[in-house]
């Protein structure tokens, strides 16, 4: 029993570990403007290679609630070492509860749209966060959280101290950096160009390494760092002797205790680096400072080379830096020239200097003048991990109408019938030398998918994410009576918008469907989407909607489909508008199945639609109508509504009372039900003195031989209504 226990014990331990929460950086940028909220809480849940992202209490600044955003169903995919999680899906943002914060906007917001892309590496997350919420809001909302607040991680794939604020007082140079005074070589005692730090940097904080040339005997010393070791091999400044070298298998230190070596872990693509360059007096033919950086495969090699060195993989130059104040530069890793080396990127030597040409630079103006040096300020150097997804190709699965498109970040399909996706279904390029790149597919109820292509950088800085949402068709009737709830659904191609409703005061927008079949489903437009229509004048004036462009979330209300559109319906022009057609029960009928119909009548003891005469309140007539109430409004028996549904047919009634709606066949009348998705209490027309509270009872007619009958018969007839309180009214009616 013990063992259980334990065995127990250590089951519920492993589920708590499936729980993780990641506390960091947000930045929130709103159409531009930035935010930064420190401390923030982001909760991962996983069960299995399932996983749930929460951020309860988000905020777009420290006083404007918006609520809590959590996406499930989220599948997961692992490459080297980084799980990645992805999805594009229209959301509901439920109320926060953080203490302080007056109100929450994310209920008012309806189905919001959430793009998403999030990295795991361990301890750490990054999440960038897309909201488009020009419709309601006119913002776009751009989410950033990364808990590498201390960029411990980053750092793994940068050069040590590339911002030069650590200096160790034994060196007299920056961490992981080296001038001459670390260098190797027969003259290195003698090389005296200087490398120091400087408070003049291009944020106006912290520190800069700036290095400076000096002149021998009428000679330029150029001003040189690497993060390799400078060798100070040669009187003459030209000869390969004097150069940068690097090799990881070296087991040489600084003063510090540091390697003169830097070892990678990605093929990096860029790198940025901010510089500053002045001249005192330099010569005109040698304007130019340099920056230089070789990734290879981390045995020996040097810059400037004294052979052809074939284990280099990529080399990045700019050797034209001008004199000028503080500027950003961005200089590409070129990879092809070297690809027949096939070397791997294991290491990387960076070297820097006052002059693109050794020995040339400021000297003296004048035989007797003032010595005249370079200076070369640098900042911030910053090895660039691309991922980019460049495209999107199919394989063993046919899309109608799937191209990709580098600036469509999102699609939508629809299929029939049974479709089995995995992610071998899709190709994807990339442009990251290094970028890690994942098919995700999360499957959803109803054989919906959701697919979500991402690519990320190996730092996990950069991020792409495109998807493709895919829809199963299923008949309306099928998926009601299947009870399944709240799940993507998509029109029939052959479905009708048939009409749309806008209320101006309240701004609820709502639409009546149908497939065509017989069923039919009231459309809702949450907020964010009406605005969307309001906003497109085109739209607005459009007299029908493309069916196929109708999406939403489909749930069932007591087996009765509402759907709740996530997009906005696509106009269509020059279409006819199928608006409602008017019916009076107390008339003749023509009504077809699927119309969408405005009945007036009122209602019996039974709860069915009865006929009445616009001109006398209290005649019934021989019409009636069953009622699948869908509007919201109590309908209360003795009182008079107007109805607007879409009608169903169900089988034949037989000739008996009361009466139906009457077919051409004198022996049967069909039996219709009206899904009422409005409706509106009318006031009596011609007899105002009816108890409101009052009810049906009993409705007796009397022909003009005194006989009673149970429906109105061809000629006069006496109407007596009978209501629950015991109050008649009598009304003669000519058939």
């Amino acid at each position: 029993m013990k063992k259980v226990f334990m065995t127990l014990a250590a089951a519920m331990s492993a589920l708590a570990l499936m729980a993780t929460t990641y506390t960091g950086q947000l930045t929130v940028t709103v159409n531009g403007v930035a935010t930064v909220l420190n401390d923030v809480a982001i909760q991962v849940d996983q069960v299995d290679n399932s996983y749930t992202l929460s951020i309860n209490n988000f905020k777009l600044n420290a006083a404007t609630g918006v609520g809590n955003i959590v996406l499930d169903q989220l599948t997961g995919s692992t490459t080297s070492g980084i799980t990645m999680l992805g999805v594009n899906r229209n959301i509901t943002i439920s109320e926060g509860d953080e203490a302080g914060v007056g109100s929450w906007l994310g209920p008012e917001l309806g189905l919001v749209p959430i793009s998403m892309i999030a990295t795991i590496s361990g301890n750490i997350l990054v999440t960038d966060i897309d909201i488009d919420m020009m419709a309601s809001l006119q913002q776009i909302i751009n989410v950033h959280f990364t808990s590498d607040t201390d960029k411990a991680f980053r750092k793994q794939f940068q050069i040590g101290n590339s911002d030069f604020e650590s200096w160790k007082a034994s060196s007299g140079e920056p961490d992981h950096w080296h001038g001459f005074k670390s260098a190797s070589g027969d003259y290195a005692s003698s090389a005296s160009s200087k490398l120091y730090s400087s408070t003049d940097t291009h944020t106006g904080t912290g520190k800069s390494a700036v290095v400076q040339s000096d002149v021998i005997f009428g000679i330029v010393a150029n001003g040189t760092m690497t993060n390799g070791q400078l060798n100070a091999g040669a009187m003459t400044a030209d000869n390969p002797a004097n150069h940068s070298h690097m090799d990881i298998n070296s087991e040489e230190v600084d003063n510090n205790k540091d390697p003169f070596y830097t070892a990678l872990l990605a093929a990096p693509d860029a790198m940025n680096l901010w510089v500053k360059f002045t001249q005192e007096n330099g010569p005109a033919d040698y304007p130019y400072a340099t920056v230089s950086a070789i990734v290879f495969d981390g045995n020996y090699y040097q810059d400037p080379e004294d052979k052809t060195y074939t284990n280099v993989a990529a080399k990045a130059k700019n050797n034209t830096i001008a004199t000028g104040g503080w500027r950003e530069l961005s200089i590409p890793f070129d990879y092809n020239s070297y690809a027949s080396n096939n070397a791997a990127a294991n290491a990387i030597l960076v070297t820097m200097s006052t002059n693109a040409t050794p020995g040339k630079g400021s000297k003296k103006s004048g035989l007797f003048g003032a010595q005249k040096y370079d200076y070369l300020w640098i900042d911030d150097v910053e090895l660039v991990y691309n991922a980019t997804i460049e495209n999107i190709a199919l394989s063993g699965l046919s899309l109608n109408g799937f191209t990709f498109n580098k600036n469509t970040k999102n699609y939508n399909f629809t299929y029939e019938g049974e479709l089995n996706i995995s992610a071998a279904n899709f190709a994807v390029t990339t442009s990251g030398r290094s970028a890690i790149s994942a098919v995700i597919v999360n499957e959803l109820d109803g054989g919906n998918y959701e697919i979500a292509i991402c690519a990320t950088s190996p730092d996990m800085v950069n991020n792409d994410l495109y998807t493709i949402n895919i829809t199963k068709i299923t008949p309306l009737a099928d998926i009601v009576a299947s009870g399944v709830n709240e799940i993507p659904y998509a029109m029939k191609e052959e479905a009708k918008v048939a009409h749309l409703n806008i209320n101006e005061e309240t701004f609820e927008v709502w639409a009546l469907l149908t497939d065509g079949n017989g069923n039919w489903m009231k459309a809702e437009m949450p907020f964010s989407i009406a605005m969307g229509l309001f906003s497109d004048e085109a739209a607005l004036g459009a007299t029908a909607y493309d069916a196929a462009s109708v999406r939403g979330i489909l749930s069932n209300i007591n087996t009765n489909p509402l759907l709740t559109l996530t997009s906005v319906p696509t106009p269509l022009y020059g279409e006819p508008f199928n608006d409602f057609a008017t019916h009076n029960l107390a008339n003749a009928l023509s009504i077809k199945p699927n119309e969408m119909a405005k009945f007036v009548g009122y209602i019996d003891n039974d709860g069915k639609l009865r006929g009445y005469n616009t001109v006398e309140w209290g005649v019934p007539g021989g019409q009636s109508l069953d009622i699948d109430n869908q509007s919201g409004v109590e309908l209360t028996a003795g009182k008079q509504y107007s109805i607007k549904g879409i009608v169903s047919v169900k089988e034949a009634w037989s000739n008996a009372a009361p009466r139906r709606i009457a077919t051409t066949d004198d022996n049967f009348f069909d039996n219709f039900t009206v899904a009422a998705l409005e409706a509106e209490e009318l006031l009596p027309t011609a007899v105002t003195d009816i108890d409101a509270a009052s009810q049906v009872k009993s409705v007796r007619y009397y022909d003009a031989m005194g006989r009673v009958h149970n429906a109105p018969v061809d000629g006069i007839n006496i109407v007596v209504t009978e209501m629950a309180n015991g109050t008649t009214t009598t009304v003669k009616v000519v058939r």
